[in-house]
């Protein structure tokens, strides 16, 4: 009791500061002269600003043996322009306690700069000649690859990401999120100087382009200055539309694959669709994840010691997939009964909430703790929001995944809105479907015998 109590203190303190925020200007919007739309959220209550550049596009409009091109080139704008060397940029940054950065989702990618306001005007032309201008320095290039090399060696010496890319590589193949946001083994050779200027030279576009930008502005003054520096960009000839990506259907095999590393304590992953970020069944399931995950653990975990640790989660993209994952199965024989046993007390919406003096279990309903996990859920999910830098990345995933820089926002009073029946529901809807794919990852001596067990 005195956890929930905990939680919800936590809550309603970042509920307050977060209406404070809301309250104090909404986001406002404005237009470049070349039509490049500006979001701005002003905020005066710190010195720190945000200022991201948007391209939307992503995976989709890749094939999967450029698999990572588009952070690639992401990251190289961060790395040297045709004013700006990378040695400059790391002086600039240490100087001036800022810092340029680049990322990427499924549906597109950001360059950022986060920096105190007074140096604003000193670094928001190194984050524009970034963009418009990367260098592609040899240096920084080899730097680039070499990450990447060592990125894709921990992925095969390390069991666990070994099944997660097996998982990414097998559910999407053949649809648009085959291609993905990192490099691949197969896409290694074709991060090349090359490609990355030629995609370079078709995301230059103000059908693709948005800007960011949360903190203590002169708007007047900032869009004139991106003026200045964004205004020439023009329209691609092609007309640029997000391509389509449909819900993901899950099918197939078990898939079991050996490592040294897992003898003994292997790793076991329940593959299922789940609802698209855009789907009015995603904040219910999200949810739903957030409750089933400490009921696995209660099971899974304390009950049966079959595992190190259990659980279970969405992704956050157009095309979803869930997840149950059991880290260090001591116990792969069992383990989906004991699965199976979690997910038979949440069917009936029995949740355990401590042990008897005997052993046994007293349990509580979801109806009974239902607000205390959408508070746990709100605070973990938005408590990022306390900084202009958490606002502005949320602003940014809002327009590439819902075209709208507000959408964010409502998602507070969706999440309020959960009901049992529409936590029940999406459980039975996505957890319980028969439609999985089963994936695990053993030592080389127990391969035969888990494929046997997983028919």
């Amino acid at each position: 009791m005195n956890q929930v109590k905990k939680i919800i203190s936590i809550f309603l303190a970042a509920v307050i500061s977060l209406s404070v925020f809301a309250k104090s200007s909404e986001i406002k919007t404005a237009k470049l002269k070349n039509n490049i739309p500006v979001y701005i959220k002003n905020n005066d209550s710190n010195q720190i600003v945000s200022v991201y550049i948007v391209v939307k596009g992503g995976v989709a409009l890749l094939t999967p043996d450029k698999s990572g091109l588009e952070n690639a080139l992401f990251s190289m704008m961060a790395r040297g322009s045709k004013k700006y060397s990378y040695e400059k940029i790391q002086t600039l940054e240490y100087n001036t306690e800022s810092s340029i950065t680049a990322s990427a989702i499924k549906e597109g990618s950001v360059l950022g700069l986060t920096c105190i306001d007074y140096y604003l005007d000193q670094m928001l032309p190194v984050l524009v000649d970034g963009f418009l201008n990367p260098v592609f320095g040899q240096n920084e290039y080899n730097s680039l690859m070499t990450e990447y090399a060592q990125q894709l060696q921990s992925i095969q010496n390390d069991p666990y990401s070994l099944m997660q890319y097996t998982i990414g590589r097998t559910v999407f193949n053949g649809t648009p999120y085959e291609t993905s946001e990192g490099v691949t083994a197969e896409s290694y050779n074709n991060i090349t100087i090359e490609n990355m200027k030629e995609l370079h030279s078709s995301i230059i576009d103000t059908n693709r382009i948005s800007i960011v930008a949360v903190g203590n502005f002169n708007e007047k003054d900032f869009i004139k200055k991106l003026n200045s520096f964004l205004g020439s960009i023009t329209q691609n000839r092609s007309i640029f539309k997000m391509p389509k990506v449909e819900p993901v259907k899950i099918s197939g095999s078990p898939v079991v694959l050996s490592h040294p590393s897992s003898e003994g304590t292997g790793f076991y992953a329940e593959v299922f669709s789940a609802p698209s970020v855009t789907s009015k069944d995603y904040i219910s399931a999200s949810v739903c994840a957030k409750i089933y995950n400490e009921l696995l653990f209660n099971i899974v975990r304390e009950k049966y010691g079959a595992c190190y640790s259990p659980g279970t989660s969405l992704t956050s993209t157009l095309s979803n997939i869930g997840v149950v994952i059991a880290y260090r199965v001591s116990d792969m024989e069992n383990l989906r009964g004991y699965i199976k046993e979690a997910e038979d007390l949440m069917k009936q919406g029995k949740l355990i909430s401590g042990k008897q003096e005997d052993g046994t279990y007293e349990y509580s309903s979801i109806q009974e703790r239902l607000e205390g996990y959408k508070n746990s859920y709100l605070n973990s999910n938005y408590e990022g929001l306390q900084t202009n830098g958490g606002v502005a990345s949320r602003i940014a995933a809002s327009i590439l995944q819902f075209e709208n820089p507000e959408q964010y926002l409502g998602s507070m009073e969706k999440i309020k809105a959960v009901s049992v029946d529409d936590v029940e529901n999406a459980f039975k809807k996505y957890w319980c479907t028969e439609e999985k794919q089963l994936f695990a990852v053993v030592g080389p001596s127990d391969l035969e015998k888990v494929k046997e067990y997983l028919k």
